[in-house]
């Protein structure tokens, strides 16, 4: 099963391994069934509402800090910048 949204795919990866025909309309009870399997699954691990839209990030700001000697040394020496 692979879902994007609100919206599901269903593979027979026995017989599609490569997941080219979507078997979800000819099998609309196993969809569901796995659907909700995993979103008991997911809820267990984090509260998720399906088709609740993305929350929005809001007032996060952008703005480049300038670093310190000691900060430019470490993450040089990680090889995250050069010197």
């Amino acid at each position: 099963m692979v879902c994007r949204g609100a919206t599901c795919e269903l593979f027979d990866l026995d017989i599609d391994p490569r997941e080219t025909v979507d078997v979800a309309e000819i099998h609309p009870t196993a969809l569901a069934a796995l659907r909700d399997s995993l979103g008991d699954h997911l809820g267990r691990l984090v509260p998720n509402d399906w088709d609740a839209p993305a929350p929005q990030a809001e007032g996060l700001r952008h703005e480049q800090e300038e670093l310190d000697d000691e900060t430019r040394r470490q993450l040089a020496a990680l090889g995250y910048i050069d010197d």
